[in-house]
């Protein structure tokens, strides 16, 4: 008798509120007077291109095998900060991740197979926040952000991503 083994997945609606892309690095090797050279660009739109990362970004082409080609951070996390912090007008690219989605634990997702929008990922490992948050963002956000600062990611596939409502799905 042959056995099938069937891969099981789970889908979720998600929003993509948010795509970054920065052309240079704002807190590698940055000097004492802060990070605030690199505004990271608000796209519609990116080109995913696999093992590669989005097309624009600093990461592009880094490292063909680095699970850190690409940065997602979970809306609702900044939502909290501001709240938290009084910020109203705080915007969620000083964080400096490229995917901000609402709807999902993208923590979760470290490690594991998944698509965003029809576009493969492997999660990596779960992004920290550095030093610089206490003065990007405001004293107490590296605290406030550990855990909980997104993860890096991988994409298997390319295509293109876009904001708006996307599936999110889930190998095992």
């Amino acid at each position: 008798m042959v056995h099938s083994v069937h891969s099981v997945h789970s889908v979720h609606s998600i929003e993509i509120t948010h795509i970054y892309i920065a052309s240079e690095h704002n807190f590698f090797t940055v000097s004492d007077k802060g990070p605030e050279r690199c505004p990271a660009l608000d796209l519609d739109e990116v080109d995913v291109v696999q093992d590669t990362g989005l097309r624009g970004d600093r990461f592009f082409k880094h490292d063909p095998f680095s699970s850190a080609q690409v940065t997602l951070f979970q809306q609702e996390v900044h939502d909290e900060l501001i709240a938290t912090f009084d910020l109203p007008h705080l915007k969620a690219d000083r964080y400096r991740r490229n995917i901000c989605v609402r709807g999902f634990d993208v923590q979760s997702l470290a490690g594991r197979e998944f698509s965003i929008g029809g576009i493969s990922f492997v999660g990596g490992e779960i992004a920290q926040p550095c030093k610089w948050m206490e003065v990007s963002v405001c004293l107490g956000a590296k605290a406030f952000l550990k855990d909980r600062s997104g993860i890096r990611a991988r994409p298997l596939t390319s295509g293109v991503l876009r904001k708006g409502s996307v599936e999110l799905t889930i190998g095992n």
